[in-house]
């Protein structure tokens, strides 16, 4: 349930329980003082302002946390990455061979090219931490373009971790070591 409806009917049962003292008859009506009534209703007011600037407070800090994870996120997701070289081997893509690449959708598939096949799967994030699904492919034979295929299908295997600097994502092992690394470019 969202924290601003929350809070809306916090305030509303506050002051609803201040005016339910006076038997839902108005203040004017009364035998109590209108300065009774009235410091009643300031009072959940009062209440109902703490409670506004409380969950204010929250959900700045939940905004902050999800804003710096989710700008690793937003630049990560839906865009295609490049595969520039796999481990420390940087990789060259012939005239006619198809471009290694990968695409993390927001709805948690994944999907590109090893080379020389299709790639297709599910991955799971968690602020850096990425688990790929398996991933499966087309099983093509190709006659460019697949020699960097079952290395690039084996890394995706290992992947603990991801990050983004600048226009590159690095994909790393859980010891931290580099797997694949990719450059975001504009769709072909």
């Amino acid at each position: 349930m969202n924290t601003k409806f929350i809070g809306v009917l916090i305030t509303l049962a506050a002051l609803n329980t201040a005016c339910s003292k006076e038997e839902n008859t108005p203040p004017s009506y009364t035998n109590t003082s209108a300065a009774t009534s009235v410091a009643t209703i300031s009072s959940a007011a009062t209440a109902a302002e703490v409670i506004e600037s409380t969950m204010a407070e929250q959900e700045d800090k939940v905004a902050a946390t999800q804003d710096s994870t989710s700008l690793a996120t937003s630049e990560f997701l839906n865009t295609y990455w490049k595969l520039i070289a796999l481990k420390e081997n940087e990789i060259k893509v012939g005239e006619k061979e198809r471009e290694p690449h990968i695409i993390f959708n927001a709805d948690n598939r994944v999907s590109g090219s090893d080379g020389c096949n299709s790639i297709m799967g599910n991955y799971k994030l968690e602020g850096e931490k990425l688990t790929l699904g398996q991933v499966a492919s087309t099983m093509m034979a190709c006659a460019e373009g697949g020699e960097h295929a079952h290395d690039f299908k084996k890394s995706l295997e290992e992947v603990a971790t991801f990050s983004v600097h600048a226009d590159q994502l690095e994909l790393r092992n859980e010891k931290g070591l580099v797997l694949a690394r990719f450059k975001a470019v504009a769709l072909p």
